[in-house]
């Protein structure tokens, strides 16, 4: 049916991860999002938040190749997560409002690697 939304395996503000897609809801503008299939990517990394890799990025890019989905929060989270797409140099850097359960979700998918 048109307009339901699969159930989330996490959700927040920032992110919605389903099975099937990972949405990233303040990626362009103020509540514009992007949808990434999880089958266009290769894998997430889960790493700690430091100003090489984006703590205190709150939006957009100093890097063409990479984007990260703007989080005025961004510099007192957890864990910064960045996503590597298949076949693809870009990369989106992302953070979420509670790490744990949102790896695990990723873990769920096999994104997350140990």
């Amino acid at each position: 049916m048109a307009g339901i939304k699969p159930d989330p395996l996490y959700s927040d503000k920032l992110v919605d991860i389903t099975r099937d897609t990972l949405t990233f809801n303040n990626y362009y503008f103020w509540g514009c999002g992007k949808t990434v299939p999880v089958s266009d990517i290769e894998k997430i990394e889960s790493l700690e938040p430091t100003v090489l890799n984006g703590q205190w990025r709150l939006w957009g890019t100093s890097d063409p190749r990479g984007w990260m989905p703007m989080d005025w929060r961004r510099p007192s989270r957890g864990r910064i997560f960045l996503l590597h797409y298949k076949n693809k140099k870009f990369q989106i850097g992302f953070t979420v409002e509670n790490s744990a359960l949102a790896e695990s979700a990723l873990k769920q998918l096999g994104l997350v690697r140990e």
